[in-house]
């Protein structure tokens, strides 16, 4: 539709040209926004595959062999056939049956917990790396209610441990949090160090009567009794945590998006020292982030106790206070986007081991192309530069995590 000669004026006068103006509108319809936004993680994806592709052809033992007879050919096919082969049974393994569906949903849901964790303290500006020692502090303070009381109602007991988990997670995360509010420690620092004491605390916790197993000398609790653990679908490993895990990120969404309290967050995070002109407790509001962040890492801790591990040992929380970070990143610190990204590590888990029994690859290899993906999927300007993806003009939001998302 043309635009009238008194528009066309208005535009010009208000130093855009026509032309840009009517390009500008024409991307903002709702289509062409969504293709545009999903054009570089997709890319991305895509070419961390492929690189990761050429990893595994490379790693193909024939290949070599095939390369020091001058069987060029030869060497290339044998690489593109286990490469296909791996990337085949990667798939298979986390999307080709309802098990495989049931495996990576479980995989994710940890993740997913972490993820909004680590998503929620970056965009109020506080670079939590403790997700670790909160995925710990909430298992031991869960485990406390879920290894007793055998006849409580599954309804009442299931609930009491959960909040008992976010608590334990939100405790420990405040620690670090009081001291970024009251003194201005660095949180990097304290919450690295903090991941230590933690570690360390729960492994003398271990030997402690009030938390090892009795009648065992290796440092483990015990198991959560049956009332605790939470609902799976008969016959699969999926569980309730999936829905759980989800309607908390539907609720960080809601409070970062749509109350005062996660306006006040992103200000701070925008910029402090405007927040405290503008009136915002800037040291409350720390207090406030690590409480809930550290809840929810704790609540990724609470989920492991009752689903798949039901013990607490030495290395429970295993990698997950890292992977955090890389989900948080990988999602644009946004709630949805986390849901995607934890959801495709979770997939690339749960099919490398599919993959590793059926190619006799190793496990890292799949280590190796989840690193390559997240640096291609981090670098958008490069994924841009290799597809000549045209860069649209960044919004606030944008503007605020691209240095570390975008």
């Amino acid at each position: 539709m043309s635009e009238s000669p008194e528009q066309l004026q208005a535009e010009v006068a208000a130093g855009n040209p026509p032309q840009t103006v009517t390009e500008y509108r024409r991307e903002q319809s709702f289509p062409v926004r969504l293709l545009r936004d999903l054009a570089v993680p997709v890319l991305a994806l895509f070419t961390g595959l492929l690189v990761g592709a050429i990893i595994i052809g490379l790693s193909a033992p024939d290949f070599w062999d095939h390369l020091r007879h001058g069987e060029v050919l030869q060497a290339f096919g044998t690489g593109a056939s286990l490469a296909g082969n791996a990337y085949y049974w990667l798939f298979k393994s986390a999307f080709g049956s309802r098990q495989a569906w049931s495996e990576t949903g479980v995989q994710t849901v940890p993740l997913l917990f972490v993820g909004l964790s680590a998503a929620f303290s970056f965009r109020g500006g506080f670079f939590n790396i403790g997700a670790q020692g909160q995925f710990l502090f909430g298992a031991m303070t869960a485990v406390l209610m879920a290894n007793h009381f055998a006849g409580m109602p599954g309804i009442i007991h299931i609930p009491i441990v959960l909040v008992l988990g976010f608590i334990g997670g939100a405790v420990w995360g405040s620690i670090a949090g009081i001291l970024k509010a009251r003194t201005g420690a660095n949180e990097v620092i304290t919450t690295l160090m903090l991941n230590y004491v933690a570690i360390y605390l729960v492994n003398w916790l271990l030997i402690t009567p009030i938390f090892q197993r009795p009648g065992f000398p290796n440092p483990i609790t015990s198991e959560a009794v049956p009332s605790a653990l939470l609902p799976a679908l008969p016959g699969y490993r999926i569980h309730l945590g999936v829905l759980i895990v989800l309607a908390c990120a539907i609720i960080i969404w809601w409070i970062l998006f749509r109350t005062t309290i996660g306006f006040q967050l992103q200000t701070v995070g925008a910029n402090a020292a405007a927040a405290t002109y503008a009136g915002i407790s800037v040291a409350w509001t720390y207090i406030l982030i690590m409480v809930i962040a550290g809840g929810l890492a704790g609540m990724a801790g609470t989920t492991q106790l009752l689903t798949t591990q039901t013990s607490v040992i030495p290395d429970f929380a295993g990698s997950y206070g890292f992977d955090a970070i890389t989900v948080a990143i990988l999602g644009r610190l946004h709630p949805i986007g986390v849901i995607f990204a934890a959801f495709l590590l979770g997939s690339l888990r749960s099919g490398a081991i599919g993959m590793q029994s059926a190619t006799s690859l190793p496990y890292y290899i799949i280590i190796v192309i989840q690193a390559v993906i997240i640096a291609f999927m981090t670098s958008p300007h490069l994924i841009r530069q290799i597809f000549r993806v045209r860069q649209a003009a960044a919004t606030g939001s944008e503007s605020f995590s691209k240095g570390w998302a975008a």
